[in-house]
């Protein structure tokens, strides 16, 4: 009694709902016309629409397209196209039986036969009616779905062939499959979670050869499949370790390192078999005729509702088994190591200077060919560790790719260093991967033997680089001091041939002295096997540092020899108008500023003689100029009251350093 009242109540609750929608749909119902086009066919489409609360247009309620074109050819050939749709749309989406009629037919060979009376136009008339019966619900394909074609030949309708015969529940394909079209033919059956099950043929021609394939599946594995050809037996492969697993399966799932997975792969049914193996060339042709017979049936159809469908119904077909591997983890742990360690490689390899340095040193070009053969087999253990990380064996039995092991990692390797010389490297790796038997375990072993190795070419390589480098500053410096050598003995000829003391200038007396007392020493330390590099290079910037003060104050040198005589017999000379006579009276000025200069003078030449370095060398000279400076500079004031008081001061001063200070130096 109470389901009785339940069925009453909830029949009679649909019963309000859809009468509700009725009149709303009554009251606010739109009929659209509208000139649309659908697979080049222009033709006018009717549909309803009401408009909701925010006034958006909603279409629902009967749908029409009717639309027929020509278009002419050549040869006077003219094609003729007619369209016409019929079904029920419901908030938006395509709900319900349509019918979908498609008729195009090519009228040829056309010729003009004109008389007195009549004009006959004859020619041949080609083509097919398609006639699609299909179900939607909520927009999505749902329930039987059914194509039959209509031939015309020679302006003659042949018998109507049921085409195909699908069925669908919310977008994926179920039930019965029944695809014939011309020489193909395609039987089976879905389950209701979409997988195929039980027999399954196809059937077509090949080459003039008539193929037919039988295949067995249980919910969507392969068991059997057999390739006639001609009726004549090619190709029977029995899918045994499918069929053990399944029955495993059954059995016991503790102990097993697989399962069933609710992922599909379409018609090609692959669970690990090599690409060229009979297991999948069996399937080959086939899966190739029925994917493109599938296209017969829905090529169009989804085009009749550019807006209204996703084009994504779903053929599930077939399944895999899921493989799960405990071992995973080491590809999840060793990809980023790996990845990271082989960007440093390429780096490393790719540096710009070392590719230089490889060129003229053939040290650093032998390790960098030992490294570039350990970067290729750390890149074969990327791509791998990739796939199992990237989950490419999930569904393919990973033993089977590694039957023989890693190509590139199975067996010793070397590289050649020099092939006119018979030199070759053999890579010191003890580790090898020859078996599919715990091949992550020794791939992880093999990549840390691969590490160690390139960590020490690395080293090396970096030691070579540091040694070159070291060699180019050092060649650098030898070639300065070569030229500069060359330089002062041009400069400096005079200064080095003239045996007389007395003759000698400040410019011969200080070149002689450098050269003794510095430059003839530093070379010698300079030149010695015993320095370290940072040593030569000191001596090396010394020796360079002190021929270049020489060589850019060579012109100066001169002058300085010159400097008390102008002093004296110039600088501090004044000539004033004499009123008895046209000669001029001479007048010494500033004796006291005189004097102490000449003492410095003395005093910073002294020292410039014993310098011993390069920063003496600057340093006194420096001082010298600045003197010439102020001396000029003082003499030019000699009038002035503080020029005045300041040679006052400097009457009795005979120490440099006191004169020094009063001159402001």
């Amino acid at each position: 009694m109470y389901q009785i009242v339940s069925d009453f109540l909830s029949k009679g609750l649909k019963f309000c709902m859809v009468l509700f929608g009725l009149i709303a749909f009554a009251q606010e119902a739109e009929l659209h016309k509208t000139n649309v086009t659908i697979l080049g066919v222009d033709g006018l489409e009717r549909a309803y629409f009401f408009r909701d609360k925010d006034s958006s247009l909603i279409q629902s309620g009967k749908y029409e397209f009717t639309g027929f074109s020509s278009n002419k050819y050549a040869n006077n050939a003219v094609k003729f196209d007619k369209i016409q749709i019929i079904g029920n749309f419901l908030n938006n989406q395509l709900n319900g039986s349509f019918l979908v009629s498609y008729n195009s037919l090519l009228f040829e060979e056309i010729i003009f036969r004109e008389t007195k009376q009549t004009v006959n136009l004859n020619g041949t008339l080609n083509g097919e009616e398609s006639l699609w019966k299909l179900s939607f619900a909520n927009g999505k394909l749902d329930g039987q779905q059914t194509l039959n074609v209509t031939p015309v030949r020679d302006g003659r309708k042949g018998n109507t062939i049921p085409t195909g015969k699908l069925s669908f529940n919310a977008d994926t394909l179920i039930g019965d499959i029944f695809l014939e079209k011309d020489s193909v033919r395609i039987v089976g059956a879905l389950n209701d979670k979409g997988f195929l099950d039980g027999k399954f043929e196809i059937s077509f021609y090949h080459n003039e050869d008539f193929i037919t394939q039988t295949r067995d599946y249980v919910d969507g594995f392969l068991l059997e499949a057999k390739s006639f050809k001609n009726d004549n037996l090619m190709i029977h492969v029995i899918y045994g370790d499918v069929k053990e697993k399944l029955q495993q399966l059954k059995v016991d799932t503790l102990d097993l390192h697989y399962k069933v997975s609710d992922d599909y792969c379409g018609i090609q049914f692959n669970t690990g078999f090599l690409f060229d193996s009979d297991f999948i060339e069996v399937q080959r042709s086939g899966n190739i005729v029925f994917d493109s017979t599938m296209q017969v049936f829905f090529d169009n159809v989804f085009e009749f509702f550019p807006n209204h469908t996703d084009k994504n119904p779903i053929f599930k077909l077939t399944r895999r088994f899921e493989f799960v591997y405990p071992d995973d983890s080491i590809a999840t742990r060793l990809k980023p190591i790996v990845e990271y360690n082989l960007e440093n490689i390429s780096e490393f390899v790719e540096n710009a200077r070392l590719q230089f340095v490889s060129e003229k040193s053939a040290k650093v070009s032998e390790f960098l060919t030992k490294l570039k053969l350990v970067q290729m087999k750390m890149q074969i253990i990327d791509s791998v560790i990739t796939l199992v990380d990237d989950g490419y064996y999930k569904f393919r039995q990973r033993n089977n790719f590694f039957r023989n092991g890693i190509a590139g990692l199975n067996q010793e390797d070397s590289v050649a260093l020099d092939e006119k010389k018979g030199k070759y490297y053999k890579l010191p790796v003890t580790n090898f991967i020859t078996s599919s038997q715990d091949f992550l375990l020794n791939l992880e072993l093999v990549y840390g033997e691969l590490q160690r190795i390139s960590q020490t070419i690395q080293g090396e390589l970096s030691k070579e680089l540091v040694v070159y480098d070291n060699q180019e500053v050092i060649d650098s410096l030898d070639l300065q001091v070569k030229r500069l050598s060359k330089e002062l003995d041009s400069l400096f000829a005079t200064s080095a041939i003239e045996e007389d003391q007395m003759k000698r200038t400040f410019k011969d007396k200080l070149y002689l002295s450098i050269q003794n007392e510095v430059i003839a020493p530093t070379k010698q330390q300079y030149l010695s096997q015993n320095n370290s590099f940072e040593e030569s290079v000191r001596l090396g910037n010394e020796l360079v540092c002190v021929m270049k003060k020489l060589k850019i104050n060579e012109p100066y040198l001169n002058r300085i020899n010159n400097f008390r005589k102008y002093w004296n017999d110039s600088l501090f000379t004044k000539y004033i108008d004499n009123p008895f006579d046209t000669r001029k009276f001479e007048t010494n000025i500033l004796n006291n500023v005189n004097n102490a200069s000449n003492t410095l003078l003395t005093y910073y030449g002294n020292n410039l003689l014993n310098s011993k370095n390069c920063s003496d060398l600057d340093l006194w000279l420096n001082k010298i100029i600045r003197l010439e400076k102020r001396v000029s500079f003082l003499t030019a004031q000699y009038e002035d009251d503080k020029v005045l008081r300041l040679d006052a001061t400097l009457r009795r001063e005979r120490v440099p350093e006191r004169i020094e200070r009063i001159l402001e130096l």
